[in-house]
């Protein structure tokens, strides 16, 4: 099924406080997020929904932007960090929960606590997938690159 909403506060994790107000979720439910903007060059939905538990899709970015990029040397996410000698050119860019993730984050206070995804998703344990290409059309660049390239 496909739920459509409006984001009422800032900070991703809102938008999984305002998916769980808007939907009646079953532990057992599986749900991948990612940006409605964004174009997949590949499919790393397959593997993600056959893992159990938090799975992120990882992807690459040379860029400079600030993104949940992971440490080094660690499983967990710097939010929102620009690349540096101790961060990896890998953040996520499409996430899937089983539904008993979401009903548990949100008991434990997780979306009234934090604001960003990835500080939430290095309160729990995760598993990492490299998920292919990622193109964010959210920006003109990328717009463009997409409309030249596809």
């Amino acid at each position: 099924n496909h739920v459509h909403f409006v984001q009422n506060a800032v900070g991703f994790s809102n938008v999984l406080k305002e998916f769980l107000t808007n939907i009646s979720l079953q532990s057992d439910d599986k749900v991948l997020f990612g940006m409605p903007d964004t174009v997949f060059g590949g499919n790393p939905f397959y593997e993600m929904l056959l893992r159990q538990g938090i799975v992120c899709g990882l992807f690459t970015t040379n860029e400079d932007s600030k993104v949940d990029r992971l440490y080094i040397n660690e499983k967990k996410f710097a939010v929102k960090e620009a690349k540096s000698p101790i961060l990896q050119n890998l953040f996520w860019g499409l996430l899937k929960f089983d539904g008993s993730d979401l009903l548990t984050m949100e008991d434990q206070g997780h979306f009234l606590k934090y604001s960003e995804i990835g500080d939430i998703i290095n309160q729990n344990n995760f598993s990492c997938i490299e998920a292919g290409h990622y193109l964010d059309l959210g920006t003109w660049d990328n717009y463009n690159e997409y409309l030249k390239n596809y």
